[in-house]
């Protein structure tokens, strides 16, 4: 048995700029014969999440990682209901939280635009940057902020290449990451590292890829993510779990490709 997390854009989806190969019915072909729980961990709200499955035709993932970690979703027949395990224990574990007050302390700000009403949540305060220039400076501003205001927190970094590469930069609390979310499930649903599989491409997949699971990164993953990724993971000692996708004879190792890829070279699957 194998606990299989993916992140959906540009990951198992093949929305973004690169050729897709049309990997994803193969994919989940070949894991019918492997036992496993499935997750999805993704940037989207759960429309947009349950959206994808439709659009698709991707199957209902027994778990649902959503709005980058804040926010935990669990099958149940054939709907996702919340897990209120997760909110329980981010409110357990981070008593100092308040998106308010961040909105507040940061509302000056002129180079960050709040993000739409949709994609902010109880735990996600989520804020475009435009002009890419003044990224360091504006997440230096951010922690400073936050250290200030005594707020623990993690600040993610990504680019979205379908709106002409505009920065995306959300502020949660740093216990609800995808990788905090991904650990939680992991420990309740009794996974071992060693089963647990997380396949990602972007800034906020750096953390849950670099947590020594047997991690992919898709070929079409930026290269500075694949860069920071080998860095952590050979900090942690664990660089026989990371495998990042070059594409082979038969598979362009983008995408879904690049997961299928992925799970073949750790011996999950067999092409």
């Amino acid at each position: 048995m194998i606990f299989l997390v993916t992140d959906l854009d540009r990951t198992l989806l093949p929305n973004g700029p690169y050729a897709d190969d049309k990997s994803i019915p193969e994919l989940f072909k070949k894991l019918e014969t492997v036992p496993h729980i499935l997750c999805y961990a993704t940037g989207r709200n759960l429309p947009m999440a349950q959206e994808a499955v439709r659009m698709w035709h991707i199957p209902l993932p027994d778990f649902l990682v959503a709005e980058v970690g804040t926010s935990l979703y669990r099958k149940s027949g054939n709907d996702l209901v919340t897990d209120t395990r997760w909110r329980e224990y981010i409110l357990s574990t981070q008593k100092n939280w308040s998106g308010e007050h961040i909105r507040s302390s940061l509302g000056t700000y002129d180079a960050l635009t709040l993000q739409e009403e949709e994609k902010q949540n109880e735990f996600k305060i989520s804020y475009y940057l435009s002009d890419h220039t003044k990224k360091d400076a504006t997440l230096e501003i951010i922690h400073h902020t936050l250290a200030q205001e005594s707020i623990t927190a993690q600040v993610l970094w990504s680019i979205d290449p379908l709106a002409d590469n505009v920065g995306l930069i959300d502020i949660i609390p740093a216990t609800a990451t995808k990788a905090g979310a991904v650990e939680f499930l992991r420990t309740k649903e009794g996974f071992e590292k060693e089963q647990t599989f997380y396949c990602g491409d972007s800034g906020n997949d750096i953390l849950p890829l670099s947590r020594c699971y047997k991690s992919i990164v898709v070929k079409n993953a930026p290269e500075e993510v694949k860069e920071e990724v080998s860095k952590r993971v050979s900090d942690a000692k664990c660089t026989d779990n990371l495998y990042i996708a070059t594409g082979t004879p038969t598979k362009n190792g983008n995408y879904a490709s690049g997961i299928i890829e992925g799970l073949v070279h750790f011996g999950i699957i067999t092409l």
